[in-house]
């Protein structure tokens, strides 16, 4: 890893922020096009591209919302896609699917919105 450890969570960030943008891109068709580095254009939070997801990860920590279980089973399927086309792998055993309640960056999210999460109040 170029320039030592330090740089690593930005550059697996960058990673991860390319897996996603690119997944956006490809086509149902399986005509991947182009993928590209979405750094080229400027940064990734440049107003005239969509964000992720209508989201943006956390470096590991991706969170996907939907309005049913079969949009949901689908935006998980193509989001596994994307990371085998990146050779890129997903921890089964750390990952949760089809909750209606998840505690995200220290929040719990959920269908109400956003909350303190308890555990963190005590």
């Amino acid at each position: 890893m170029p320039f030592g450890l330090n740089h690593a969570p930005q550059m697996y960030q960058r990673l991860v922020d390319n897996v996603l943008y690119g997944f956006l891109k490809i086509s149902r068709s399986g005509d991947l096009g182009s993928t590209m580095d979405v750094f080229q254009a400027g940064p990734a939070d440049d107003p005239d591209r969509p964000s992720v997801f209508e989201r943006r990860s956390y470096i590991d920590d991706i969170m996907v919302a939907t309005e049913s279980w079969g949009q949901m089973c689908q935006t998980v399927e193509d989001l596994l896609e994307a990371y085998e086309k990146w050779n890129l792998s997903i921890s089964v055993r750390k990952s949760f699917w089809g909750m209606s309640k998840v505690d995200y960056l220290g929040h719990r999210v959920s269908t109400e919105g956003l909350e303190a999460n308890p555990e963190e109040l005590k």
